[in-house]
């Protein structure tokens, strides 16, 4: 629930245009992450992916979204982080400076 709430606070940050609070919100999530199935991480980070793009980190957002795939294939976290990372534009754009990503890979 705390990971969840979390990126439900960096929803919001990025809605409102604060970048640095999303990002806070999605690392304050990613210590929760050993927590939880990996189903679970997939989804959340199909929701971070969504967080950061609305912040405008799109290269982030399609990391985020790459590892969220790799956590659980065949789920819905893994479809809708695909889904999402399709409909990125491939280069260009009003993409941030990529900071270090937000979220983990499953082996980190």
């Amino acid at each position: 629930r705390a990971a969840m709430a979390a990126v439900l606070r960096a929803l919001s940050a990025a809605h409102r245009g604060d970048v640095a609070a999303a990002r806070a919100e999605l690392r304050a999530a990613e210590e929760r992450y050993g927590l939880l199935a990996d189903a679970e991480r997939a989804f959340l980070g199909y929701l971070g992916g969504v967080a950061l793009r609305e912040a405008g980190a799109v290269t982030d957002a399609r990391e985020t979204w790459s590892v969220a795939m790799e956590a659980a294939p065949e789920t819905i976290g893994e479809a809708l982080a695909r889904r999402e990372r399709s409909h990125l534009p491939v280069a260009g754009g009003t993409d941030q400076p990529a900071e270090s990503s937000p979220v983990q890979s499953p082996s980190d």
